[in-house]
């Protein structure tokens, strides 16, 4: 199918002439914000990367920055460091891109007080914008990881601009139309400011369209076509239909001979169904398709991983009946056997999930230590750039907790790594985090997936 006429290329299109028809209207803008569905962020995020790749359409050269907002304070020299430290990254692979940024690396290592961030950061736009010329306009697209406060961030935001963006450098921030954060920046920036709304764009049509595009005879497509339904039926609280798909789905995957295609439907039937407590079905589909994916995961990486989720979702499903044990055993076999196939990453998602699980009850304050020590143990073998897309800093917190008067030696190297990965405020951030849980008796997620 010609990407042209695939749903999502389509939709990203919509978005291109929005922007094309927006911006003209405000020849003299500075600032624009998207205001998109959630459910549509993905979108944007794909015309993002399109526009800052060799393929982008619009006249506009797109830089994408994802840096965390954690302190009006640094954010811009924080911003200004991630920009050069991509750049020199770039040029490793491209050694005859020309940006001279020797000074800015000097200026960068300077105080606040010997030279401000804001200065810094203004000074790399327009010296950026300067190497790459060749545009219409340099639009830094702001998307942080993580916002600490909406306040502070639009504080920083008609900050930076009344102290004058460069000649032909701008800002692109994206924003939510259910919580419309940003309003307060677009009222003080106008009128050199716009907001675009596109709507709803249902991503979600977008995707299942594509999905189930093709020949209606393979079993991919109609492995597809069943997890849609199946996710229609959730979300119109139709059990009947999730078991019509479900079992229509272990028949399509079961005729190609594909174990851990077969074994994959099983979780999904399963993952589905326990929108409905059916407990009973719930676990025998999980224990079957562990049968069938377990003599094939020490040969088979894709099987492998796929036997850690069936660990997972046994984890859960336990815990929803609050079988505590059981959910923490689930955990802890899904950390060991992750750990052992060479997946370390998995290992630290399964000890934050026992440490969660174990914490809250009394009887289990032995297995607790135990899994903030494994924890603690599988961190010290992986590298920084490995520990910094888990959720290890959950279990740093914990590790502190219990051990810092007892191993000053060890804890000690453990703030300094933490600190040199997420900052000085990390262990802040983490504390802010739990009071959170606690007030929404939610699953922690910190620092997830950058």
């Amino acid at each position: 199918m010609s990407n042209q006429h695939n749903a999502i290329a389509q939709r990203i299109d919509a978005l291109r002439i929005k922007w094309q028809e927006k911006s003209g209207e405000y020849p003299d803008w500075k600032v624009a914000r998207w205001l998109m569905e959630p459910s549509d962020v993905e979108l944007y995020m794909g015309m993002l990367k399109l526009e800052s790749s060799p393929y982008g359409r619009l006249p506009e050269l797109f830089v994408a920055m994802f840096t965390p907002f954690d302190d009006p304070a640094t954010f811009s020299r924080k911003l200004t460091s991630d920009w050069l430290e991509t750049y020199d990254k770039q040029k490793e692979k491209n050694p005859e891109l020309s940006w001279d940024i020797a000074s800015l690396k000097d200026k960068l290592s300077l105080s606040e007080e010997e030279h401000p961030g804001d200065e810094l950061l203004l000074e790399t736009l327009h010296s950026f914008s300067q190497f790459s010329g060749t545009h219409e306009k340099l639009v830094l697209s702001l998307v942080p990881r993580h916002v600490r406060s909406f306040a502070d961030y639009n504080d920083w935001l008609i900050r930076l601009h009344k102290k004058g963006l460069p000649d032909n450098v701008n800002l692109m921030l994206l924003d939510h139309t259910t919580d419309r954060h940003l309003e307060r920046s677009i009222r003080e920036t106008y009128p050199e400011s716009f907001t675009l709304e596109p709507g709803d764009m249902d991503l979600k049509g977008a995707v299942e369209e594509l999905a189930t595009s093709g020949n209606p005879a393979d079993p991919q497509v109609q492995f597809r076509k069943c997890l849609f339904e199946m996710s229609k039926a959730v979300s119109h609280n139709r059990p009947d239909d999730v078991h019509l798909w479900g079992e229509r789905m272990l028949t399509v995957t079961q005729r190609t001979g594909n174990k851990t295609f077969f074994a994959s439907a099983h979780l999904v039937y399963a993952g589905f169904l326990m929108h409905f407590k059916n407990e009973k079905k719930t676990v025998q589909l999980l224990d079957q398709g562990i049968r069938v994916v377990k003599p094939l995961a020490s040969d088979d990486r894709e099987a492998g991983a796929l036997l850690l989720q069936f660990y997972a979702y046994h984890g859960a499903q336990a815990s929803m009946k609050k079988e505590y044990r059981d959910a923490f055993n689930w955990f802890m076999r899904q950390a060991e056997t992750a750990e052992q196939t060479g997946l370390p990453e998995m290992a630290i998602g399964a000890c934050k999930m026992a440490v969660y699980t174990a914490e809250r009850k009394s009887k289990l304050q032995k297995e607790y230590l135990m899994a903030v020590q494994k924890g603690y143990q599988t961190g010290l073998q992986m590298s920084n750039e490995q520990l910094k897309v888990t959720e290890y800093a959950y279990l740093a917190h914990h590790y502190l907790i219990n051990f810092e008067e007892k191993e000053p030696a060890k804890t000690e190297d453990l703030i300094k790594r933490m600190t040199d990965l997420y900052g000085e405020r990390w262990r802040e951030d983490i504390s802010q985090i739990l009071e959170q849980v606690k007030k929404k008796k939610e699953m922690p997620v910190p620092y997830a997936s950058d």
